[in-house]
């Protein structure tokens, strides 16, 4: 590995390091477990009307399938 590069390496490091640490004290935030920034992320950003739209249509289409055993033997 060439000197330089890893100068550059070091460099976008510890860039990233001072990014996170500004971000945690502008928020005031602090988690102890990456399921917990996952969850918070989650409330805060919607999602896609797109994928919302799919999800719903795929858990209306599983509902209506569930029917009682006996309606799927005997039709109805």
């Amino acid at each position: 590995m060439e000197p330089d590069s890893h100068k550059i390496r070091m460099s976008q490091e510890q860039q990233t390091r001072q990014e996170e640490a500004a971000l945690q004290k502008s928020s005031g935030l602090e988690f102890q477990t990456a399921d917990e920034v996952i969850r918070y992320d989650a409330a805060q950003t919607p999602p896609p009307q797109r994928i919302e739209r799919r999800v719903r249509d795929s858990v209306n289409r599983e509902e209506a399938e569930r029917l009682p055993w006996w309606r799927r033997w005997f039709g109805g």
